[in-house]
């Protein structure tokens, strides 16, 4: 038992120098290659004991009013313990909701005793004018003193803040600085800001080489707009040796995620069967997810694929497989078994005999323009109206063959035989 709680107490004084190594003003290089460190909290989760890593902040909870912290999957259970009433089970301070007065207090009870999660969540506060004046100067203020302690989420806010000058005067460099700092503790959205800056040359000398390290180290995370540029990089061979393999992968890995751009990408590489089998199904499924986003390369695209892509897949000898060709009424691609109905005009083709003929009004125009212009490929016959069809039903009962006894078609009481044999009335 007492080799065990020194063990934790190794443990605990690790993770406090872990904390507070980034802190302060020292501006020295960081070592962009190495793996994200894990951020351990002081405490054990309150409910299950564990450690509790604070990287990202959907894992976990704290109390605000002891500090104490929990897993969110944890706190969840307490909603079953009767003993337990949205309470802190270690001080049992009663949860309260953000912008509250008894929140207010509480933070600013901890952080006049320093303690920096206190700091960040007043400055949270401050910043969004929950429950406080707005006030992005005291925001700042507050971030700063929890910064300053290694915080890694107040780091990242002293970035965005120096980024667009809010609250403090604009500098690329201390946004740069500061985004570093927690970047190099594990923050993922701090690693894509960085990679930003050396990407782009914001506050720093432009490096290819730099901004694929940390946009690699925040893509490893799952950041999504980060895994869509190392696709860019792959792809133009920026800071990386170009490879088209690597650049549909991350693009991928982003297009899944719902990175809009990602997926206009995706579309692009199916569409020119780039490293993948070209397929104008796939191709119109990721720019489709593109569109719906609101992505105006897709929507553009998009058109010109309905305008244009039933003549490019039927002449092309790639496309073998009929699911890649589609049904210019529904969008639907051919069973497998059987081929779509071509128009005569060799512009159009359908699923099914129902698309055709729910077609036929709105295609009728361009088929007979193109008809003219391509006289080889005949007239098609229209299609017949509902009243069409009743007029030929009746021709067809009324010349039907007279037979010698029968009444005379002409409308006289004579039989037909010694009449004048008419067949029309």
């Amino acid at each position: 038992m007492e080799n065990n709680n020194k063990k934790q107490h190794q443990r605990d004084d690790s993770n406090k120098k872990e904390l507070t190594s980034s802190g302060g003003n020292d501006d020295g290089s960081s070592t962009s290659s190495s793996k994200p460190k894990v951020i351990l909290h002081d405490d054990l989760c309150s409910i299950c004991m564990d450690d509790v890593s604070i990287l990202d902040v959907r894992t976990f909870q704290m109390c605000t009013n002891c500090g104490k912290v929990m897993h969110m999957k944890c706190a969840r259970q307490l909603l079953d313990t009767k003993s337990l009433n949205f309470e802190c089970p270690m001080c049992r301070a009663t949860f309260v909701h953000d912008g509250s007065k008894e929140l207010v207090a509480r933070l600013q009870r901890w952080s006049q005793r320093g303690k920096s999660w206190a700091q960040f969540g007043l400055g949270g506060l401050y910043h969004r004018g929950l429950g406080v004046n707005k006030d992005p100067k005291r925001a700042f203020e507050l971030f700063k003193l929890a910064a300053d302690q290694g915080q890694h989420l107040a780091q990242y806010s002293l970035g965005l803040m120096y980024e667009t000058g809010e609250g403090v005067f604009q500098s690329d460099e201390l946004a740069l600085k500061y985004n570093k700092l927690s970047a190099d503790q594990g923050l993922a959205y701090a690693q894509y800001n960085v990679g930003d800056a050396y990407y782009n040359g914001t506050g720093v000398e432009q490096s290819d080489i730099e901004a694929f390290l940390y946009y690699k180290l925040a893509a490893d995370q799952g950041h999504d707009q980060a895994q869509c540029n190392l696709g860019i990089m792959y792809q133009h061979g920026r800071g990386v040796i170009q490879s088209d393999t690597l650049a549909f992968e991350f693009y991928k890995l982003s297009a899944e995620a719902g990175n809009a751009n990602a997926q206009f990408n995706v579309g692009v590489y199916y569409y020119n069967g780039t490293v993948v089998d070209r397929s104008f199904t796939k191709t119109r499924e990721w720019w489709t997810k593109a569109a719906q986003q609101g992505k105006e390369n897709a929507i553009k695209n998009l058109k010109i694929l309905d305008e244009e892509g039933i003549k490019t897949t039927s002449s092309s000898s790639n496309f073998t497989d009929n699911s890649t060709v589609l049904c210019s009424k529904c969008n639907k691609p051919a069973q497998t078994n059987r081929t779509l109905r071509k128009c005569k005009c060799k512009r159009a083709q359908y699923c099914n005999n129902t698309c055709y003929h729910a077609h036929w009004k709105e295609h009728k125009p361009e088929h007979n323009r193109l008809v003219k212009l391509l006289p080889s490929t005949g007239e098609t016959k229209e299609e017949p109206t509902e009243d069409k069809k009743k007029t030929t039903d009746e021709n067809k009962s009324k010349t039907k063959k007279q037979k010698p006894n029968d009444r005379c078609a002409c409308g006289s009481k004579k039989k037909y035989k010694k009449c004048c044999g008419s067949k029309k009335r």
